[in-house]
């Protein structure tokens, strides 16, 4: 654990976006077109979330546009690093004449995700990422790091960070803009 002594880690999901119902019907090449969007959205605007703190050091945020201004809102005057290794877990694409309901597709991408059909990323490769941030943080020399990450992903970063005996809790659904802390 040398290295990780006495940090504080805050983990924020990024603002919520413009979105489409969950229960939206639509094809799968309509979720694909979904997918390529939110991958470039923004935050609504005039989202605040939770004030600004002045403790954190450096922020690390997620490269996805979504997280970036979440990360510019929240730590508008200390450093900010963008890391694609923070970035969400792809969604994977479909292609079948189904209609489903959006909350059905992104389920279904993260059964294949789980079972290692999704094509872009395995279970396997999520923790690897999640396990390199927790090295990289490991690695900083400041002790308040504010992270920017995305809601999936943040679980596979918490139970890393647990795993080195870090106190916090994060929920199974975080919300966006609020703030989880993990302390070692």
């Amino acid at each position: 654990m040398s290295g990780l002594k006495r940090k504080k880690i805050t983990i924020c999901r990024h603002f919520r976006t413009q979105n489409t119902s969950d229960w939206e019907w639509m094809s799968a090449r309509k979720f694909n077109e979904w997918v390529r969007s939110y991958e470039s959205s923004l935050p609504l605007e005039g989202y605040k979330g939770e004030p600004n703190s002045k403790d954190w050091e450096i922020c690390v945020s997620s490269s996805l546009p979504r997280a970036i201004v979440t990360a510019q809102i929240y730590a508008e005057n200390i450093p900010i690093e963008y890391n694609s290794d923070l970035n969400e877990v792809p969604f994977t694409h479909f292609n079948n004449g189904f209609f489903l309901p959006k909350a059905s597709w992104l389920f279904l991408s993260r059964l294949r995700w789980f079972f290692g059909k999704g094509g872009y990323e395995n279970r396997q490769k999520t923790v690897s990422r999640a396990k390199k941030v927790v090295t990289m943080l490991r690695e900083k020399n400041e002790k308040s790091i504010l992270i920017v990450s995305h809601g999936f992903f943040m679980n596979f970063l918490a139970r890393e960070l647990k795993s080195l005996r870090f106190k916090g809790h994060l929920s199974v659904y975080p919300k966006h803009g609020k703030f989880y802390i993990f302390e070692s």
